[in-house]
């Protein structure tokens, strides 16, 4: 997840970028920062209802 809240799949990582795919229908990827990744959230974390973001948010699923 990102600070700006948003969810995705980790496609590349290169130097100091990270691409996560935002949209699985349309192939959308996005590039960000490698410092604005707040926090990296697994598959098996979804299915933890106390697991909160920094933000205090729980994500509902990743794209």
């Amino acid at each position: 997840m990102t600070i700006g809240g948003m969810l995705g799949a980790v496609v590349t990582i290169r130097d100091q970028e990270v691409a996560l795919k935002v949209d699985e229908s349309n192939n959308t990827k996005v590039t960000f920062l490698k410092t604005s990744i707040q926090e990296v959230i697994t598959d098996g974390d979804l299915g933890t209802p106390n697991k909160l973001s920094r933000s205090g948010h729980r994500p509902d699923k990743i794209l």
